[in-house]
């Protein structure tokens, strides 16, 4: 809550930030505790003490201040009061981290404090808000009269006409009975009263619309009552002021489920959606920036060599914009999540965008000064020639702004703690010789359409700051100016992918080309599968989701199996040695269904037509009689299968029985042959035995006497 002494690179204190402002809360009501010890003792139930702030003003430009806040206390209203405590001006930004924390910067001093203002003695409005009018005064001296307890004073250690800056104000709620704290929070006294005639910087806050998916892998929404009310809100605040200067980055997979909610109010957030669409046609604001159907890490994309599936996002969600919204595809500019590498540049050139907001990883920072200026970003040197290519003009997005929108801080203060970091960084150049611009881009919606109300009005009504579209800070702010970094290179190309995230879209991306071949007529079945890839390529997903995602296009080829049956009995008698069997093939499906009828046997012969046969199944049944020749009687097996047109999936494969009860002629002639062959054998030897019997019973012929 004090000043910082020595300048700390603005990449560190985001850095630093990040992890300290995730436990801000929690820090602040730690040191509060340990500094209300004896207040404890005294009540026993000063921790359910509430103070938050309301509202105040946002820039100082005279001598008063007003602030409003909310204290809820189980003590009686005559032992509460009020104690505001203004620090030394912040001249770094890892400063004002600390301060947010309720940390100690070195050599912290308090420039002022009020004294304990009892509650009774302030203005009340509603049952629980407290209104506090300041005076703030210019003063070197180092001790100033106090004010009466209605209009308590806080005066600057500074001299006339320089003391513009950021300067910590804590506001305390005090037990009065015994002087100790109960409660506290930081918020920030911007005083901006020598200003006038600087350039203000511009501000372009960029909000996420439908970064989470908002469909499951079957194509149906998953929108909650709750996120749709949400950001219907949202959507209010922005119509509200016509003249607001804003940049939404809206992912069309959100359009898909709106249009498809059956939750009333979807319909309404659609139509909001399509007015601020019509407005920014007419007038550029707010601005859409050019995104894909789902937020993707192209990085990803560009190392597992998926080429080309950018560009089916990008067009994809150029489809979408037209159809549902009515309105012209946004073009341009593109938002990355992550750093982009030589891969991902290149992917970026084939599509024709020429500038990108990305993140702050992977470049180089200045040792004191916040980026705030377009920088040429280039590939890498090349390893053979080290000659670099041409790159593309990026604004990188301040990550430690971004933080305010999701800060678990109420809605209010989180918008002055906004506003006075802006402050912060227009105060590192406040009278520079060129424009200097600002992007914001939260990964998510903030948390209540009060904080964007308050962020919105808080910059339209600054003499430092002032609204802007991304497309304005690229037209307006040179690249590096006012010395900000100029050029850099694209971060490292990734290694490998992810885990299988390659093998397992290629085969998805596969798996699709079969389905539409199978079903070419069903544009809204295979495009809610084509979305289904989309979606698994959202970036940050989980691998549960991602697997679910990837599984659809198989899943959808099982919706097609299901629908596709073969009517009748599966046995057939044949009476002739050529035949036809008779095969109805039964489709349920809604729409025509192409495929390439198959059919194998190893003992009958079939006609060569039907070895690979295109056909289309209507929604009913298709008869066919497939010509067989069956080689010898008996039993035979004929096999049936159904593929997709392109042979890599099997809708259906189903064996029939097949028996055959024809005479071959042949074969008959050779058997009577046989039969007439057997009867002559059996008849010769028949009359053998006979003819040897006969001599048997004759006995020996009598012998003839030689008289020679």
């Amino acid at each position: 809550m004090a000043c910082s002494q020595s300048s700390i690179g603005a990449t560190a204190a985001r850095t630093f930030r990040a992890a300290l402002l995730a436990s801000a809360l929690a820090v602040t009501l730690v040191a509060v505790s340990a500094t209300a010890g004896p207040a404890a003792s005294a009540t026993g139930r000063h921790d359910r003490s509430d103070l938050t702030l309301v509202s105040q003003t946002d820039w100082v430009t005279g001598a008063s201040m007003s602030l409003h806040v909310s204290l809820r206390s189980p003590m009686p209203r005559a032992h509460l009061g009020l104690k505001l405590t203004v620090y030394s001006r912040l001249t770094s930004r890892y400063a004002f981290g600390l301060s947010e924390s309720g940390k100690l910067a070195p050599n912290e001093l308090v420039l002022d404090a009020t004294p304990i203002i009892p509650v009774d003695a302030l203005h009340a409005t509603g049952s629980a808000t407290l209104a506090v009018a300041m005076r703030v005064r210019v003063s070197t001296a180092a001790a100033t009269k106090q004010s009466t307890l209605g209009s308590p004073g806080l005066a600057l250690d500074c001299a006339p006409l320089s003391c513009d800056g950021v300067y910590p104000l804590v506001v305390t709620a005090v037990n009065t009975s015994n002087n100790t704290p109960l409660t506290s929070f930081t918020t920030y006294l911007v005083y901006v009263a020598g200003q006038s005639g600087s350039t203000p910087l511009r501000v372009a806050v960029v909000l996420p619309v439908g970064a989470v998916p908002a469909l499951d892998a079957e194509g149906a929404p998953v929108l909650t009552s709750g996120q749709i009310r949400s950001l219907a809100a949202t959507l209010a605040t922005i119509r509200h002021d016509p003249d607001t200067r804003l940049t939404l980055d809206l992912y069309p997979q959100l359009l898909v489920a709106l249009a498809d909610s059956s939750f009333p109010r979807a319909a309404a957030v659609l139509a909001g959606l399509r007015a601020l669409a019509r407005r920014s046609d007419n007038s550029g604001s707010p601005e859409f920036l050019e995104a894909p159907f789902t937020p993707v890490n192209l990085d990803a994309l560009a190392s597992a060599g998926l080429v080309g599936e950018f560009r089916l996002q990008l067009t994809r969600a150029a489809d979408v914009f037209r159809s549902v919204l009515s309105a012209t595809p946004p073009q341009g500019v593109y938002l990355s999540a992550t750093p982009l590498d030589n891969a991902s540049l290149a992917e970026l050139a084939r599509d024709q965008i020429s500038r990108v907001v990305v993140p702050p990883t992977g470049l180089p920072s200045s040792a004191s000064m916040t980026q705030t200026a377009p920088l040429n970003l280039t590939t890498s040197p090349a390893r053979s020639s080290g000659a670099r290519r041409s790159g593309i003009s990026a604004a990188v997005a301040d990550s430690a702004l971004a933080l305010h929108f999701t800060q678990g801080v109420p809605a209010s203060l989180a918008a002055h703690r906004f506003l006075a970091e802006i402050a912060l960084v227009y105060f590192e150049q406040p009278f520079g010789r060129q424009a200097r611009g600002i992007v914001v881009a939260p990964a998510t919606m903030p948390r209540s359409p009060a904080f964007l109300s308050d962020v919105l009005q808080g910059l339209e009504s600054s003499p430092v700051a002032e609204q802007a579209t991304v497309t304005s800070v690229f037209a307006s702010v040179p690249v590096g100016a006012d010395g900000a970094i100029g050029r850099a290179d694209a971060v490292p190309d990734r290694a490998s992918p992810p885990h299988d995230f390659d093998s397992s879209l290629f085969a998805a991306r596969a798996t699709l080309n079969d389905l539409e071949s199978v079903v070419p007529g069903d544009a809204t079945f295979t495009s809610q599968v084509a979305d289904s890839i989309l979606l698994a390529e959202t970036a940050g997903l989980g691998r549960a989701a991602w697997t679910h995602y990837t599984a659809e296009p198989l899943a959808a080829f099982g919706q097609v199996k299901s629908a596709i049956s073969l009517a009748g009995t599966r046995t057939v008698t044949l009476t002739q040695r050529s035949s036809k069997v008779p095969l109805t093939i039964v489709s349920a499906f809604p729409s025509p269904i192409h495929a390439t009828l198959m059919l194998m046997s190893s003992t009958l012969a079939i006609a060569p037509r039907f070895f690979s046969l295109p056909v289309v199944l209507g929604h009913k049944n298709t008869p066919f009689e497939v010509p067989v020749t069956a080689r010898t009687s008996g039993v035979s097996t004929l096999t049936i299968a159904l593929v997709s047109p392109r042979g890599g999936i099997v809708l259906f494969e189903h064996v029939y029985t097949v028996r055959s009860t024809a005479f071959s002629i042949v074969g008959v002639a050779l058997s009577l042959a046989a039969l007439v062959v057997l009867a002559l054998w059996w008849l010769r030897s028949r009359h053998g035995r006979r003819r040897r019997r006969a001599t048997e019973r004759a006995g020996p012929e009598p012998a003839v006497a030689n008289h020679g």
